[in-house]
């Protein structure tokens, strides 16, 4: 039976899941590499709960340097590398908002796109990545905003209508 990438996601969505990752954020970096704090985990969660719990913990312990509330959002570790910091991705969403509709191509896990959102502007987000766009939708969803979301790669697929095309070119 093959997994969504995202469904474990779903999962730590849940009370349960939450409260999964509120033991983990308890629990030192030192603590959760261990094997056997590892399988103690796997007792009453799948290989695949456990993994990204363990990824989102080590991301939430680095995302309130980069963004307020981090440590409630939704990253893995190379999703949050990737993301823009809070004050520039404010600075260039206050100056795109205005234009009209705004896609984020490559929105990975909604750090410009939710910026794009709070700055008031009509967010777009378009991702190649399942567990990525999952993810950017759970991170509008925790700061109570709303962005228009589509799974695709560009150039194969068509994007969203919109009148600026924003891109890292980090990314």
């Amino acid at each position: 039976m093959r997994i969504d990438a995202h469904s474990p996601l779903i999962f730590l969505r849940t009370q349960e899941g939450a409260a999964l990752l509120a033991h983990l954020a308890q629990v030192g970096p030192e603590e959760c590499a261990r094997p056997a704090f590892i399988q103690s985990l796997r007792r009453d969660h799948s290989i695949e709960v456990v993994t990204l719990a363990l990824r989102l913990t080590e991301a939430r312990r680095k995302a309130p340097a980069k963004f307020p509330r981090g440590d409630e959002l939704y990253f893995t570790p190379e999703l949050l590398e990737q993301a823009s910091s809070h004050p520039p991705a404010m600075h260039r969403a206050r100056r795109l908002a205005p234009l009209g509709r705004v896609l984020d191509l490559g929105c990975g896990g909604g750090g410009d796109l939710s910026r794009l959102a709070q700055a008031g502007g009509k967010a777009l987000g378009m991702e190649r990545d399942a567990l990525a766009l999952a993810m950017a939708q759970a991170n509008l969803e925790t700061l109570n905003l709303e962005a228009e979301l589509s799974l695709g790669a560009f150039p194969e697929d068509e994007p969203p209508f919109h009148d600026v095309l924003f891109t890292d070119p980090a990314r």
